[in-house]
């Protein structure tokens, strides 16, 4: 299995490790074994996670449960990591341990917190922008209100395209939204993407560069 697994009896020492959990804690196979899982997982996490199994295992529920934790290497490095875990009972259906599968999540929760940021730094971008374009709106409707003529023209082509543009960023901003927020992925061929762009681009314009 190329996910770090181990196996922790009922009172979370760790019994069983593959090679993978070897190599993602830094430590060797016979310094794992025999370890309380407490050692290598904060406290509070541990804690936490051990009464959520437990509880699995009262209900008698079979399916595997996915958490978030930190896990702690030889090194002193901290991984944030998934943990997938099934609780272990014994013929009289008692608590008895559990077996679990680890994943390194740091890069998705890095980009989750990009996404944010992006979403946040989008968010106020807009704001400003629809701001300003009231402001136009306003101060050009008040000018209708005074003038005649071609300047109430003038005016009201202004407010127009302000509108338009309001409208255009608008839409700009629930697109992103949505990008920000789909919980799907999909792998692209990225090539392709561009030169189908491209191709649509000139459609509309032969002479762009």
């Amino acid at each position: 299995v190329g996910d770090p697994m181990y196996v922790l009896n009922a009172t979370g020492t760790i019994e069983q490790v593959n090679e993978a959990m070897v190599e993602y804690t830094g430590y060797d196979r016979t310094e794992l074994v025999g370890r309380e899982m407490a050692e290598i997982v904060p406290a509070s996490e541990y804690e936490q996670a051990t009464e959520e199994l437990a509880t699995l295992a009262e209900s008698h529920d079979r399916d595997a449960t996915t958490f978030e934790t930190r896990l702690v290497t030889k090194s002193g490095r901290l991984i944030i990591t998934e943990a997938n875990v099934r609780v272990l009972t014994d013929k009289d259906g008692r608590y008895c341990g559990s077996v679990g599968s680890l994943r390194d999540i740091h890069d998705r929760k890095q980009r989750e917190r990009d996404l944010e940021l992006l979403k946040q730094l989008l968010t106020r971008v807009f704001r400003h922008n629809v701001r300003n374009r009231l402001l136009v709106v306003q101060g050009h409707a008040e000018m209708i209100r005074q003038q005649s003529g071609e300047e109430v023209t003038a005016c009201a082509n202004k407010i127009t395209q302000s509108a338009e543009q309001l409208l255009r960023h608008a839409e700009k901003a629930r697109d992103i939204e949505q990008v920000v927020e789909l919980d799907e992925r999909r792998d692209i061929e990225l090539t392709e993407a561009v030169r189908s762009l491209l191709t649509d681009i000139h459609a509309d314009d032969p002479d762009v560069d």
